[in-house]
């Protein structure tokens, strides 16, 4: 059975993974730091230069400095509600969970938006893949450009050695010609 139910195990039981969650959370909560209005714009300065005279933000740092104290509130209150139902009343969730099971699946399913994309887009795609390939690729490449391409050069050959009878006197008539031909292109372009 895991935590927080019998659907879900939490990972982060182990002690490899507290170590890299905690090394995640380090790394979050230091870059956090490295943006603090009116202490460091360390991010800002060093970006600044690649986007000189393209766009300047405006607002104002006390404005940025509100929403940072509100968001923190909001983590910390988010901190507080986890930690009363999880920590100190572990039994207040699996009643919740009991009590509001239609809201309990739509979060478990994560919104259906698995199946909602399925529905939507992968099977679509993959229908619209499955013909592409049952019809275009096996008569326009297939058929058409490599089986056509085929066929031209067999055409060609044919012709060719049709051409090559070994008479010394009909390739010379042909260079003649070719070269009568490419000469009067030349007059025709002048």
């Amino acid at each position: 059975m895991g935590f927080p139910g019998p659907v879900h195990a939490i990972a982060e039981r182990t002690p490899l993974m507290r170590v890299a969650m905690g090394i995640l959370a380090l790394g979050a909560v230091s870059v956090g730091l490295v943006q603090i209005p009116k202490v460091d714009f360390l991010i800002d300065d060093f970006i600044r230069p690649a986007f000189a005279g393209s766009h300047e933000p405006q607002g104002s740092s006390d404005l940025l400095a509100v929403s940072l104290v509100i968001g923190t509130l909001l983590g910390l209150a988010g901190i507080a509600i986890a930690f009363r139902i999880w920590v100190q009343r572990p039994g207040l969730a699996t009643a919740a969970r009991e009590r509001l099971r239609g809201a309990y699946r739509l979060f478990v399913n994560k919104w259906y938006f698995d199946e909602l994309i399925e529905r939507l887009i992968v099977r679509p795609a993959a229908a619209a893949g499955r013909y592409l390939r049952d019809a275009f690729e096996r008569r326009v490449v297939e058929d058409t450009l490599v089986g056509g391409t085929t066929a031209l050069i067999r055409a060609g050959s044919a012709a060719v050695r049709a051409a090559q009878s070994g008479f010394v006197r009909y390739y010379a008539a042909l260079l003649v010609l070719g070269v009568a031909a490419v000469g009067f292109y030349f007059l025709l372009q002048s």
